[in-house]
């Protein structure tokens, strides 16, 4: 139709088709056609399409009174964006996700039936009535289950009639009556996990060793355990213990190299005297490394906390690291560290001419040495208290070994076994600060030098007048 102002279009009376669009023109009505301008149009209410809808990129199709539903496409990905009220819900009795051209399964869900997933188009993970289906390897960071069942077809999980568990091979024949175990096979070498199920609670890992009527060994080769007991205050807590060959099947006699009791005291014992309890050895090698580190709390900065206690069974404390940094042994020799980078309020040193005035020299042996004269030269702490020097003096509680009254024996152990703790004797010892009395004896020298030279000068000075 060519292009005509509404003035020049002819005036209509009546309506002659559906495909006119009426104006009013000043009062009169006038008539616009196009061919099938509404065969082609979808009605307001709703109708049937029969052509397809293009959408272009971020062209949104929107659904709901607050556009709660979108469906459109970004350029780089389509989206179907869900962020009204409510859920979204897919309808479906069976619901197939497959990949693009509709070659492979990505997903089904089969309503009553199994909800499948894919790898590749071949079936990983199927629910099941009582559980799921799993074709393939299972890998996780977790796993609980409410048990294995003992219906294996293969020795990879035995569980025998005793409730002992074998993996990798059978069971050993561990005595149900006292332990039930877990033992685990590889490379020929069998190592178990067991529990004590009367007598003394404990849990054993035990390497080449199971208990039937006592432990005996699994093969000719050693055998190693560790043995967690909870037992009283001071019974063992956990242990490592060890046994040297033997033939297999044949009882084993357990050393106990390393234990600590439930207070947390740690106790190494070599059964070759020969050799070390216990060795700290820093393997890199290289200046500056550390082979042991102690440390205290902030309350421990006193007289009555250790940093080390060397005890002997002859002479009692043989050398003490106090919790103050003092440092006390049983013969005198020793060392300080006297660096600058340490100190501070750094001032010369008052007179000590008075003190060491005061000081009684003894010469004196030692009770343990068992000699009829002296044979050491010192002071004694008593004395520097009575001349007013008590800064010097220091005590240290006295303290005895003796076997722990309270020890509860294991399945196994003996009274050989008993172990020993130590207790507070009610005395103390005293000891002296001989560093700080040394260089008190130093100071004084110094004193005394500078008076012999003042009487030297004024002796030259006098002789020519003589």
């Amino acid at each position: 139709m060519a292009d005509k102002k509404i003035s020049e279009l002819t005036e209509l009376t009546t309506p002659d088709g559906t495909e006119e669009l009426v104006v009013n023109d000043s009062g009169t009505s006038k008539k616009i056609t196009q061919t099938n301008l509404l065969s082609t149009a979808l009605p307001l209410a709703g109708g049937t399409m029969t052509g397809d809808v293009s959408l272009g990129d971020n062209v949104k199709a929107k659904f709901g009174a607050g556009n709660d539903l979108q469906i459109y496409h970004d350029g780089t990905k389509s989206i179907i964006s869900d962020n009204g009220q409510g859920n979204l819900y897919v309808y479906s009795d069976q619901f197939i996700i497959n990949n693009y051209p509709d070659t492979q399964n990505m997903a089904r869900f089969v309503s009553g039936g199994a909800a499948t997933l894919y790898h590749a188009g071949s079936a990983k993970l199927a629910t099941t009535a009582t559980g799921v289906d799993v074709t393939g390897s299972v890998t996780c960071d977790g796993f609980t289950s409410t048990g294995i069942d003992d219906n294996a077809t293969s020795t990879a999980i035995t569980i025998d009639s005793s409730e002992n568990v074998g993996i990798g091979g059978n069971p050993e024949s561990w005595d149900s009556n006292v332990f039930k175990a877990l033992s685990i096979t590889g490379g020929g070498f069998k190592s178990s996990f067991a529990a004590q199920t009367n007598g003394a609670p404990q849990a054993v890992m035990i390497s080449n060793a199971y208990y039937s009527t006592g432990w005996k060994r699994g093969d000719t080769g050693y055998a190693a355990a560790l043995r967690l007991t909870p037992q009283n205050a001071t019974g063992t807590c956990f242990q490592f213990e060890t046994a040297p060959t033997g033939a297999a099947d044949s009882s084993v006699t357990w050393q106990t190299p390393f234990l600590i009791n439930s207070l947390g005291h740690t106790v190494f014992t070599s059964p070759n005297g020969s050799d070390p309890a216990m060795t700290i050895y820093n393997t890199n090698n290289v200046i500056g490394d550390w082979d042991l580190y102690l440390k205290l709390g902030a309350n421990g900065y006193n007289t009555t906390s250790y940093f080390i206690k060397a005890w002997n069974g002859v002479a009692g404390n043989s050398f003490l690291v106090l919790g103050n940094g003092n440092v006390q042994n049983l013969n005198n020799s020793y060392a300080g560290t006297s660096d600058l980078k340490l100190k501070e309020n750094i001032i010369d040193a008052s007179s000590q001419w008075e003190d060491v005035k005061a000081l009684q020299i003894k010469n004196y042996s030692l009770k343990v040495d068992k000699r009829t004269t002296p044979n050491q030269l010192g002071v004694i702490a008593q004395d520097l208290e009575a001349s007013g020097m008590g800064g010097l003096v220091s005590e240290v509680a006295d303290t005895d070994e003796v076997l722990d009254a309270d020890w509860i024996a294991s399945e196994g152990e003996t009274e050989d076994d008993r172990p020993t703790k130590h207790v507070d004797l009610g005395t103390t010892t005293k000891s002296v600060k001989y560093s700080v009395l040394y260089m008190k004896a130093v100071k004084a020298l110094q004193e005394a030098m500078t008076k012999i030279e003042a009487l030297e000068a004024r002796v030259t000075a006098l002789e020519p007048t003589i």
